[in-house]
């Protein structure tokens, strides 16, 4: 179908300011959501010449309407154009089916903070540490705390009526403070060695357990002394599996795409604090018509709507526009 009047006409009127732009067909269909910085560039770049991507074809000889919003900012345009693609699915935008609540760890504002598996919306004044890539990185992260810092995973209900220790205590996972195998000073600190761990000052844990086990041995508390000395060995092996040389970035996203017989798929590797958390694969729809480039720019506005990017971005790509 060619151009209409009433799209030709609409299009000379466009102002070049940031916007949210949107296609429809003539039964009123929405076909397709963009934004722009320009508008009236973006727009007419539709137009003005003939596409060499069949799918680019198909969308503008469909169009039969055109409607804009105007925004303050580039970044209120990303905004409103996330939630539209996310509300609508437009059949000609590339759509992300991965599930965007990641997880968290958590630990609580408790008297005695509870260590936690956590999806949601992020509430203070409790602790969070991530987001991690998947489900399978946070459990794994959360097991590997309960062996260093012995911190209790149970419910606030289930911890309120414990007579005797779980488990857990028995298999030293939990130090105990439900039946006050330690006490209050004790686990408070370290709740705080675990969040120390948790934001990438590993140097300062290790430091401060070794203090605390020498001053232990010259006490002669020699199987407390052993315990420590355990813990920074397990602390040292982890640190080693997980830890990767990022130079002066210590959070880093990695994000690699290639594109074969018209699928693509996206791999991301997150680290944070300098340890590597986890990868997630990404399979975009819709995504036939559209470069790599399309692809990981559509990428980084829906990631990153919810959660802050890294100070650093790496990618196979050429470097997306400021």
């Amino acid at each position: 179908m060619a151009e209409t009047d009433s799209v030709a006409s609409f299009r000379e009127t466009l102002p070049p300011r940031p916007g949210v732009y949107r296609y429809f067909d003539a039964q009123g269909q929405l076909l397709y959501v963009g934004k722009a910085r320009n508008l009236k560039r973006r727009v007419n770049s539709y137009f003005q010449r003939e596409s060499e991507n069949p799918r680019i074809r198909l969308l503008v000889s469909l169009i039969a309407d055109i409607q804009v919003t105007l925004t303050v900012s580039e970044t209120e345009a990303l905004l409103l154009e996330s939630n539209l693609i996310k509300t609508h699915q437009p059949r000609f935008n590339i759509l992300f089916r991965d599930d965007k609540s990641y997880p968290y760890l958590q630990i609580t504002a408790h008297d005695s903070p509870r260590l936690a598996y956590y999806r949601g919306k992020l509430s203070p004044p409790h602790a969070y540490f991530g987001p991690y890539p998947n489900a399978w990185a946070a459990r794994e992260a959360l097991q590997h705390l309960q062996k260093l810092f012995l911190l209790r995973t149970c419910e606030d209900s289930v911890f309120r009526h414990r007579t005797r220790a779980c488990l857990l205590y028995q298999v030293k996972r939990c130090s105990g403070p439900c039946v006050d195998h330690i006490t209050p000073d004790e686990y408070g600190k370290a709740v705080e060695l675990a969040k120390d761990f948790l934001a990438g000052r590993e140097s300062q844990v290790l430091t401060e357990l070794r203090e605390t086990m020498n001053q232990a041995a010259e006490a002669m508390e020699y199987e407390r002394a052993a315990r420590l000395r355990d813990r920074l060995a397990l602390i040292q092996q982890v640190l080693a599996q997980q830890t990767v040389t990022t130079g002066t970035a210590r959070d880093v996203d990695i994000l690699a795409l290639i594109q074969r017989d018209g699928e693509a798929i996206l791999n991301l590797t997150m680290i944070r604090q300098g340890r590597h958390i986890g990868d997630r694969n990404v399979f975009p729809e819709h995504a036939q018509a559209f470069s790599l480039n399309d692809i990981r720019d559509a990428f980084l506005s829906h990631h990153y709507e919810d959660h802050p990017p890294p100070r650093l971005l790496v990618s196979n790509l050429d470097a997306p526009p400021p």
